[in-house]
């Protein structure tokens, strides 16, 4: 919620009943340690000398608002996020080896291969549970789907790298004044995991939003925009150099991933993140 207290404007996050406490304490603490290194980390503004509080069975947080837009995809834009994000992996990767660590998302799971013949077993129902616009998108797209996932799973790639990542950097997760980074949001993404997923899944997002910017979706210019992308981020975090060349099985990995919890909800019931499946399977 964006509030307003004595003409200031403030973020108040609420964690929602589901979240363990011990897991919120650990990432404000990472939020901490970050906004004293990043001034594109919102600072937490403590309640009674904590970093969260409960409220009718919810814990909330209280950050400093930044004002500014979206990211929109222009070139200058790209170029300054790239750096930032580069600086912001630089720091997340000489975080304290001390700190109890919160573990990432899981690839190419039990639960995956389930879901799979789940909606396999249903494929007749889709436009069903799906509606019809959406199950006949998806119809249309399962057999990449169910290549690249079975694909990436068989030739999965050695993890080289462990670290803290931010994994859900995506255009509405940035916000950008004067064609400059001013913030990163949604720090309860900060997992320890190999930083390719992250780093392939917000090159992707941000390319696509570049591409789209500039009119001009073609493999000479997707090409030219990943380029960017990984030179400007290299450039104060050498590392993404060891796993870019896998920028593929790392973000389509993800993509998938994400596919498959929103399938999952389904089968359950649960349409609430449809319009996002649309996004991902795009």
């Amino acid at each position: 919620f964006k509030i307003k207290i004595d003409k200031k404007f403030f973020l108040l996050k609420n964690w929602k009943n589901n979240k363990q406490l011990t897991n919120i304490e650990r990432v404000n603490n990472i939020n901490q340690i970050l906004s004293k290194k990043l001034k594109y980390i919102s600072k937490i503004r403590k309640i009674n000398s904590r970093n969260e509080f409960l409220l009718k069975k919810d814990y909330y947080t209280l950050y400093d608002f930044i004002d500014g837009d979206h990211f929109s995809g222009a070139l200058d834009e790209l170029k300054d996020v790239s750096l930032k994000i580069g600086l912001l992996f630089k720091n997340l990767s000489n975080l304290n080896n001390k700190l109890k660590r919160i573990s990432g998302p899981k690839y190419f799971t039990k639960e995956n291969d389930l879901t799979i013949k789940s909606i396999i077993k249903k494929r007749k129902y889709w436009n069903k549970i799906f509606g019809k616009k959406l199950g006949v998108k998806l119809s249309n797209n399962w057999n990449d789907i169910y290549k690249i996932y079975n694909l990436n799973k068989k030739h999965k790639i050695p993890t080289q790298i462990m670290q803290y990542s931010h994994y859900d950097l995506h255009p509405h997760n940035m916000i950008i004044k004067n064609k400059k980074l001013v913030a990163f949001l949604d720090c309860d993404s900060l997992k320890f995991m190999d930083p390719g997923f992250s780093l392939a899944f917000a090159c992707l997002k941000l390319s696509k939003q570049s591409l789209i910017k500039s009119g001009k979706i073609n493999k000479k210019n997707s090409k030219k925009v990943v380029d960017i992308f990984i030179k400007k981020v290299s450039s104060n975090y050498p590392r993404i150099k060891k796993i870019s060349n896998n920028f593929f099985y790392y973000s389509s990995s993800e993509v998938i991933r994400r596919i498959l919890i929103i399938l999952s909800l389904n089968l359950k019931g649960n349409k609430v993140w449809n319009k996002v499946l649309n996004i991902q399977i795009d």
